[in-house]
């Protein structure tokens, strides 16, 4: 994980010091990049300490596993079809990112494809 953390940081550099020299300067768009990053953290968070018991059974469920990797297929097949790319990146969307990401601490539901799907879903 801290391998991860620190590829991500590495990578995304420039784009990190912009925003945060952006933010220092009150640039309105970095401000609001940032608050809706931080807006996406809360279901998240809130999914994953408020169902940790729950999450924490299914590991020991190879059968719901399974499933949950069948739902992320299907999911990414859905989002696959979508055509559009008419989304904006608001509050509202933020939120459900940050839901898709909380449901994804379920083993068998991948992360990135939930982000990148529920993006893909909302038009981005």
């Amino acid at each position: 994980m801290v391998g991860t953390i620190a590829a991500l940081i590495l990578y995304f550099r420039k784009k990190i010091f912009s925003l945060f020299r952006g933010v220092l300067a009150g640039d309105r768009s970095s401000v609001t990049y940032v608050a809706l990053i931080v807006l996406s953290g809360f279901p998240t968070a809130v999914i994953g300490f408020d169902f940790k018991i729950f999450f924490r059974s299914l590991f020991g469920q190879p059968f719901m596993v399974s499933l949950l990797i069948i739902v992320t297929c299907l999911f990414l097949l859905l989002a696959s079809r979508k055509k559009e790319n008419t989304g904006e990146v608001n509050p509202f969307s933020a939120l459900l990112i940050g839901i898709a990401q909380g449901i994804a601490v379920a083993p068998g539901i991948s992360r990135s494809s939930s982000t990148i799907g529920t993006a893909l879903l909302l038009g981005w």
